[in-house]
């Protein structure tokens, strides 16, 4: 038999780091599959712990999390918002009161995001960027809109 070897649980808990570390370099495809299933079985046994943790999670973390996943996807993002200024163009009838709208812009209040009420790219139906089809809603109730119209019964 070969000599024993007894670490101390700190010492296994970091050989057990570097394992993972040096996986995840040599496999980043597999350790990001084994990482999204492992999310998905943990939120599957209980999703309001998972809202919780994101509901706490410090606005610091998020911002920074968005600014990151922005900076690793920028190319997407720069095609994501050259469509939606498009779109926003497509969508701008000739008789609509420009000023206005940018002013409806600059009035929102501090804690409220501007929405189109008919969604600019909607499933059902697509609304026009004009003031009528403006409204002001708090973040997380524009976040839960979505790209939806309330009143359209599915």
């Amino acid at each position: 038999m070969g000599r024993q070897r007894l670490y101390s649980d700190e010492q296994r808990l970091e050989r057990a780091r570097a394992a993972q570390i040096k996986f995840k370099l040599n496999h980043p495809e597999r350790a990001k599959e084994i990482k999204r299933n492992c999310a998905n079985k943990a939120y599957a046994q209980d999703p309001a712990k998972f809202r919780e943790i994101a509901r706490n999670r410090p606005k610091a973390d998020k911002y920074l999390a968005v600014k990151k996943w922005t900076i690793k996807n920028y190319g997407y993002k720069l095609a994501h918002n050259a469509k939606r200024r498009a779109l926003k163009l497509q969508r701008t009838v000739k008789w609509a009161d420009l000023k206005a709208i940018e002013q409806f812009y600059i009035d929102c209040p501090k804690d409220m995001t501007v929405d189109h009420i008919l969604p600019l790219q909607g499933k059902e139906i697509s609304g026009l960027h004009v003031l009528e089809n403006l409204q002001y809603l708090t973040k997380s109730e524009n976040s839960r809109k979505g790209n939806r119209v309330s009143w359209v019964q599915k």
